[in-house]
């Protein structure tokens, strides 16, 4: 909700509850959210379930090295060759998104975009239609990257350089999960290869 832009409709419910009946629920706890605990919550406990070095030991990374103008290119040799089940590509901007599905769409691909524009009830539809498999690939900004738990994604197709390392882990994390495998894929171009050698050894 906080990625989504909701803190100031967040903060409005924790402060209409009784301070010893609020309970926060959070995937990871970026410093936003350790500021709202602390902010509601008296004395609040952090309780982690998974070990930090079994995270997403179910999913093999590729990285591709491709120039920026062949970017769809690459993407549509990858759809080809790998034939994943269930995609879900990433991409950068909300227009971004939407030209990148139409483009799959144009080259034979059955695709839709998901992306913060749309209302409630057409993300509603098209999650309902790639949870479905009738539309096996979804083209999405960040709005997708966190909190989504599809079955049966096999693939996540990063486009680009993610803005940071802990919304590579995230975006990465839509696949390989309960149990299955997965397969993360990332398409840079020359320089963001460079810049993603420096963020890959940072810690989160």
């Amino acid at each position: 909700m906080l990625d989504m832009g909701f803190r100031e409709e967040l903060e409005s419910i924790l402060d209409s509850m009784p301070e010893g009946r609020r309970w926060l629920f959070s995937a990871t706890m970026p410093d936003e959210v350790k500021e709202l605990a602390n902010k509601y919550l008296n004395d609040p406990i952090t309780l982690s379930i998974d070990d930090e070095d079994s995270q997403h030991e179910d999913i093999s990374h590729r990285v591709y090295k491709i120039p920026s103008k062949k970017r769809f290119e690459g993407l549509v040799d990858i759809l080809l060759w790998e034939h994943p089940a269930r995609s879900l590509v990433f991409c950068h901007t909300k227009m971004e998104s939407i030209e990148i599905a139409q483009r799959l769409q144009d080259h034979g691909f059955s695709s839709a975009a998901l992306q913060g524009d749309m209302t409630q009830s057409e993300r509603n539809a098209v999650l309902a239609s790639f949870k479905s498999g009738s539309i096996p690939c979804l083209v999405a900004t960040n709005v997708a990257a966190r909190g989504l738990d599809i079955e049966g994604v096999s693939h996540v197709i990063q486009l680009g350089l993610p803005d940071d390392k802990e919304t590579f882990i995230h975006r990465s994390g839509r696949t390989g999960r309960a149990g299955h495998e997965g397969v993360n894929i990332v398409l840079l171009s020359p320089p963001e290869m460079r810049k993603f050698r420096d963020m890959s050894r940072i810690q989160v």
